[in-house]
């Protein structure tokens, strides 16, 4: 097995302890919080966590086919699993999972590099923009509803504006071929030198690869890059799991017996996924769940032992259950590790 599954099997078992040594020194019952959930509200965040995976799939899907690849619905939910996996086993900000989505792709699926490249290209741009847009509608209501706090408010806006910015920058180089050729190739060639010492042995990623791989990546881009009516929809379509991550945790709580604030929580969720963004651990894990726990006592106070449990529960459905269907994914696969040697396919 590679080590990539059993390090995250291990921090798995780890994460598990770190909640119940959590809730020992808090006094709480955490299992007898377990006896308390409505299996209903269980099952509802289960729905809403199939549905917001379907659709990113239905995006995916769709950006495929936009660049002229017609993999079959079942190969792209695989390769958004594993991606995904990758993804939040990852540190936040590294692109590590969109490269595995590529690489299943053209492994197990014959579709060009440079054309998943585009796909995802559009895909990613389509989900920073739904980001910042139900980021921001976010904040505004919570603060308009709740008010967020003040030490929590700056750390907040500073996530949002970097995040906002960085979708403007990767925008804004899209639309710019030859300044992002010049960017790649200035990360590639530092890469190639390194691989040849530590591997001993020649890259053939060389510079006309590149530049044939490049051309062909960018002219894919363009052509669904240009479908307002595609990019439009797709940004649409990205904020059923924005929504979902929400709604997953707002029934759990209610099925623990606990009535809170909607937009209360909207602001709880919201701040501390920036705050676990920031952190750039992979997942935020324990972060996110230490924001949760600490936020909620400004909007259901004396609720800590729910909104624990609660907390478990929803990153049990929303990352833990990714975690474990990518990583299945992967292993059934016979995916090892993620190494690409480019070709002139």
């Amino acid at each position: 097995m590679s080590r990539r599954y059993l390090f995250t099997a291990v921090v798995f078992v780890l994460w598990i302890l770190g909640f119940y040594l959590a809730a020992g020194m808090g006094g709480i019952d955490l299992i007898g919080m377990f006896l308390r959930a409505s299996p209903g509200s269980i099952l509802l965040g289960f729905a809403l966590y199939f549905v917001s995976i379907g659709a990113g799939i239905l995006v995916l899907h769709r950006c495929l086919k936009y660049v002229g690849q017609k993999p079959p619905i079942k190969g792209v939910a695989k390769g958004w699993l594993f991606g995904a996996f990758i993804d939040n086993i990852s540190p936040t900000i590294a692109p590590i999972g969109q490269v595995g989505i590529a690489y299943f792709f053209e492994k197990f699926y014959r579709i060009a590099y440079s054309k998943s490249l585009a796909a995802i290209g559009m895909y990613v741009s389509s989900w920073g923009i739904s980001v910042s847009i139900y980021a921001t509608a976010s904040i505004a209501l919570s603060q308009i509803f709740v008010g967020i706090p003040q030490e929590y408010l700056v750390v907040v806006m500073a996530a949002l504006s970097f995040f906002c910015l960085a979708t403007l920058a990767w925008l804004l180089l899209l639309t710019n071929k030859k300044l992002v050729k010049r960017i790649v190739w200035k990360f590639i060639a530092p890469y190639n030198k390194v691989y040849n010492r530590v591997k001993h042995k020649k890259v053939t990623f060389d510079r006309s690869i590149y530049d044939f791989e490049f051309e062909r990546s960018f002219s894919s881009l363009d052509m669904i890059m240009n479908n307002k009516s595609h990019f439009i929809s797709s940004v649409a379509l990205f904020w059923i799991p924005q929504i979902g991550h929400v709604l997953c945790l707002y029934f759990v709580i209610l099925g623990f017996g606990v009535n809170i604030s909607f937009f209360g929580l909207l602001m709880v969720h919201m701040v501390s996924s920036m705050i676990g963004m920031l952190s750039i651990i992979p997942s935020g894990l324990f972060v996110y769940e230490t924001a949760v726990v600490k936020l909620t006592a400004v909007v259901a106070p004396g609720a800590s032992g729910v909104i624990l449990a609660a907390v478990l529960l929803y990153r049990l459905i929303f990352v833990w259950m990714t975690n474990f269907m990518g990583g299945l994914v992967g292993i059934l696969q016979g995916i090892g590790k993620i190494e690409r040697k480019p070709d002139m396919d």
